[in-house]
């Protein structure tokens, strides 16, 4: 994330006003410099013919530009952002903000940096995010070589929640890639058995997200999804490992300790008066709790019918050991 300074006295204007403010706040030497902007002219031919916005109905310039669960194809990203502009479409990740990317980095279409300052007027955003962007296209005009992206200059909450959906997004689809080639050679019965662990493991992963994630401030979304994108990662990684014969191995008597280890952490919790983390509150993490033994459990299942030879006390002392170190994150701080 970087941001650069156009006035410096926005810097102390800007922290003053709601981070949901748009152009119609901004100063006026932002606005004024909009009002010129405004005047350029997007180039026609770029526009997608008649025919080509047919074929183009429900297209997702977002996915066609950063190549998200398909092949990246920029021209066709910048044809498909007009369509949706014509839709008036106003998602950060459509419509203008692709043709403002495509423009300012001419990928999908020559080089503007002109346009690409136009449509930052148009783009959704606080006030000190559109001067940012306009700094930040006004620099590339000295500096060819370097390239822009919406999410480049954020400061507010709003879209550091936008860029964060959409990199988890991005992240999802790169993860479904991974989880396809790794089951290509499962059986039908263990495939099965992992659709039937997923929806315990997306129970957990959201009530994780929703209850035991600070969401104070402005960033709290983007918090949120930050560790629902961090879990489904792990899960992905735990699975290749495993693949790659890196099973765990662990006693009974290990999983007594473990056990005892995380009752202690989830008691320390619980029966603390003066608990205080945020907005996590203890019947959050109890309620995340419960759901998680239920993941534990289902976990097991699936464990028992993939990889046979492990135990189901290894399988509980892993994930106890993954659920302790969570717990003791809200007083070992």
């Amino acid at each position: 994330m970087r941001i650069r300074t156009v006035v410096t006295l926005l810097l102390l204007w800007y922290f003053c006003i709601p981070a949901s403010a748009q152009l119609s706040d901004a100063p006026p030497e932002i606005q004024n410099a909009c009002k010129g902007f405004m005047k350029i002219q997007l180039p026609k031919n770029d526009r997608p013919t008649l025919e080509e916005a047919k074929t183009l109905a429900g297209c997702v310039s977002e996915d066609l530009y950063y190549g998200i669960g398909q092949p990246a194809d920029p021209v066709k990203a910048r044809k498909c952002a007009y369509t949706e502009m014509d839709r008036n479409s106003d998602m950060i990740f459509a419509g203008k903000g692709i043709l403002m990317m495509v423009y300012a980095n001419g990928k999908g279409a020559t080089r503007n940096l002109d346009a690409a300052l136009r449509l930052t007027c148009e783009v959704e955003g606080a006030p000190f995010e559109i001067a940012g962007r306009i700094a930040h296209l006004q620099a590339m005009k000295k500096d060819p070589e370097e390239d822009f992206d919406v999410c480049d200059d954020v400061t507010s909450g709003f879209m550091m929640g936008a860029c964060a959906s959409h990199n988890e997004k991005a992240d999802g689809a790169k993860r479904q890639a991974r989880l396809n080639a790794l089951t290509s050679q499962w059986s039908a019965d263990e495939r099965q058995a992992l659709q039937t662990l997923q929806p315990a493991f997306d129970t957990f992963v959201q009530a994780r997200a929703e209850n035991e994630v600070d969401a104070t401030g402005t960033a709290r979304a983007a918090m949120a999804m930050g560790e629902e994108s961090t879990l489904r990662k792990d899960f992905i990684d735990a699975l290749e490992r495993f693949e790659k014969g890196q099973l765990p191995h662990f006693t009974a008597a290990q999983f007594s300790q473990a056990d005892a280890g995380l009752n202690t952490a989830y008691g320390k919790i619980q029966h603390r008066k003066d608990f205080s983390y945020g907005t996590v509150t203890q019947q959050g993490i109890r309620t995340t709790q419960r759901i998680w033994l239920q993941y534990r459990d289902a976990w097991v299942s699936f464990g028992q019918k993939k990889y046979p030879a492990v135990s189901a006390d290894s399988w509980k002392t892993w994930l106890t050991q993954q659920r302790t170190k969570m717990l003791k994150d809200f007083f070992e701080q």
